[in-house]
């Protein structure tokens, strides 16, 4: 949606604080306080905290403690588990609906709080919230059936080692194309460069191509993902009640993803078997040169920026008093193109106030999230005001000491 060389749409990303939708007039703070055990602390007091609202000391006319464990707690707490599948693999699919199905049936049949499966390409699964186990379990069976039907051949990509581009062969055929869709991953990524490399001629041409279908893939998952949380977001617009999502996913990327550069040269200035590094030979080439002398450019449609649709989301989760929970599905989330892609659900879950983690087991994470979340401090205070556009960071201290505070960071000031 946005992109450096379309200002209108630039624009419409800068000045969301001018919708009503948007528009923080009252904050209602959730705070979490965990002692050094890890373990909710209950017995504190109006008194115990201290909230700044960017440099405004602010004094809460609202303070409640909620218990969301309570079963006589009405209505019952609200959690929306929301799977973004679009870019993860058949095993990393079969591991979240296994841990999804695991954390479920070790839930009572009736659930001690109101579930709503999403698919955020596809919508709610459950239609609205489920409060039967059963129920939950019957729809993530449905979907699991659905998601591999649908995505069987997913991983089989035309453009493997032994692939050569469509018109590889053929000098005077300039214009890249490849076998199948574009790459979506690294893993992709680098099979499709490498069948790039094979070509006889314009190895830099398609290699180039390659890496601006890599990177328009991104755009546009991007682009899809920041809308429909915000489609979705905005559908939860009940300021009474608090909400928790948690967001399985294998990350996005806000900016064009560096490690995809790096790949890229470096398969551009050494193919496989093609590549060599003793000046003299005939098929010398510098290094971080490509394949016909040339270092690749980088066209500028290539990049991407969606720090602004993504700001968007932090005042919803403010003024819809939404705590997002983000579980990177990866299985190598210490790569560096997992790092680059995992610090968008990192960010999000910072600062709304959740908890972000990554790895095979997202049953522990959930389980770990909704436990430390169970018990929650809420302050309410008018928002001061203050320039349109600026960002209120919220800072919360609490008078009892060696404590761990998890509450929303703050939210942009609107008209």
């Amino acid at each position: 949606m946005i992109t450096l060389l379309l200002s209108g749409f630039l624009m419409q990303g800068i000045d969301f604080w001018t919708e009503s939708a948007y528009r923080v007039n009252y904050v209602n703070l959730d705070v979490v306080v965990l002692d050094k055990r890890g373990e909710p602390v209950r017995d504190l007091t109006q008194d115990d905290f201290a909230v700044k609202d960017g440099r405004t000391q602010v004094y809460p006319n609202l303070f409640r403690r909620l218990d969301l464990d309570d079963p006589k707690a009405a209505p019952k707490r609200a959690v929306t588990i929301i799977m973004e599948l679009d870019a993860v693999s058949p095993a990393e699919a079969g591991q979240m609906f296994q841990q999804l199905q695991q954390f479920l049936e070790s839930r009572p049949e009736t659930l001690p709080f109101q579930c709503d499966l999403v698919s955020l390409s596809g919508g709610s699964l459950t239609g609205g919230y489920a409060e039967s186990r059963s129920r939950a379990l019957t729809v993530l069976a449905a979907f699991r059936e659905s998601w591999f039907r649908q995505n069987k051949d997913r991983g089989r990509f035309a453009g493997s080692k032994s692939a050569t581009p469509a018109g590889a062969t053929t000098a005077r055929r300039r214009t890249y194309s490849l076998l199948g869709p574009a790459p979506n991953n690294l893993r992709t990524l680098e099979r499709a460069l490498q069948a790039a490399s094979s070509a006889t001629y314009n190895r830099s041409t398609f290699i180039n191509g390659t890496l601006n279908a890599f990177m328009e893939e991104m755009r546009q998952r991007s682009n899809n993902i920041v809308n429909r949380l915000d489609n979705l977001a905005q559908a939860k617009a009940d300021e009474a009640g608090l909400k928790t999502f948690i967001f399985l996913s294998n990350g996005f990327a806000l900016t064009a993803p560096a490690s995809a550069y790096a790949i890229a040269n470096r398969v551009g200035s050494f193919s496989s078997g093609r590549g060599v590094r003793k000046a003299g030979d005939a098929n010398y080439r510098p290094e971080g040169r490509g394949f016909d002398g040339q270092r690749p450019n980088m066209p500028a449609y290539s990049i991407h920026r969606f720090d602004h649709n993504f700001e968007r989301l932090f005042n919803l989760a403010v003024r819809n008093r939404i705590t997002f929970h983000a579980v990177n599905l990866s299985r190598d989330p210490t790569g560096d193109f997992e790092r680059e892609m995992g610090i968008p659900l990192n960010e999000i879950s910072v600062k709304s106030g959740g908890i972000y983690a990554a790895g095979d087991q997202p049953a522990k994470y959930i389980e770990d999230a909704l436990e430390k979340s169970r018990y929650i401090y809420l302050l309410g205070y008018r928002a001061p005001s203050a320039k349109p556009g600026r960002y209120h960071k919220i800072k919360v201290k609490c008078r009892e000491r060696k404590t761990e505070l998890l509450h929303r960071d703050g939210y942009y000031g609107s008209y």
